[in-house]
């Protein structure tokens, strides 16, 4: 089998979830592993640093609630960032899905 970036890709993203699901609970240590990963996916282009400065940032945050929201919201920065996720899809589905305002679902 041959390793393509796209698989490392799909590793390390694999990594930061794992990390993101542990973090649910507690406050996860700072790893090596998870260092790698960041460095991997930020090292692919010219991305901006601050999705994986945020990640990295957030796991130590002492609040469940608010290492929760910020793990999750940098990750899915860091996979638009990388082109894992389509800006054009999501964006789609994001018009697409039902809304509920003061009005009622639309």
């Amino acid at each position: 089998m041959r390793i393509t970036d796209q698989w490392l890709k799909g590793l390390a993203l694999r990594m930061l979830d794992d990390a993101v699901a542990e973090a649910m609970e507690r406050v996860v240590p700072h790893s090596l592993g998870l260092r790698l990963a960041l460095s991997f996916l930020a090292s692919q282009g010219d991305f901006r640093r601050e999705p994986f400065d945020a990640f990295w940032r957030a796991m130590r945050y002492r609040n469940d609630m608010m290492r929760q929201v910020r793990l999750k919201q940098a990750l899915f920065s860091i996979q638009l960032e990388i082109g894992w996720i389509d800006v054009r899809e999501y964006a789609a589905l994001k018009g697409s899905l039902p809304v509920q305002t003061k009005k009622g679902w639309r």
